[in-house]
């Protein structure tokens, strides 16, 4: 089983996984409406997720732009809410993709 979950969470965790590495860089509010998920799921599991070194939590705010890997990226660039975060895959993270794609 992907990741020690069940086959829906599997099959969602495969789902943020490959929406994020797409977009390199994700916020929560768009995952929500693209992959048309509850808040409190998508954060359950975003958080299983961070937790077992898959995704790397990126907290924006205005100041940390300019010095952030994604600045070119990002559709909020310079218009950041205070304090939001912003998730991305790490190294661990591409590969347990590869695995299941």
């Amino acid at each position: 089983m992907l990741l020690n979950a069940s086959s829906f969470e599997g099959t969602l965790i495969v789902k943020i996984l490959s929406y994020i590495h797409k977009r390199k860089i994700v916020f929560l509010n768009n995952l929500l409406k693209d992959l048309r998920m509850r808040e409190d799921l998508a954060q359950e599991l975003i958080n299983y997720l961070i937790e077992k070194g898959y995704l790397k939590a990126i907290v924006c705010d205005i100041t940390s732009c300019p010095k952030c890997p994604f600045s070119k990226l990002c559709q909020y660039r310079l218009n950041v809410k205070k304090n939001i975060r912003a998730y991305t895959l790490t190294e661990k993270g591409k590969k347990v993709l590869a695995k299941t794609v």
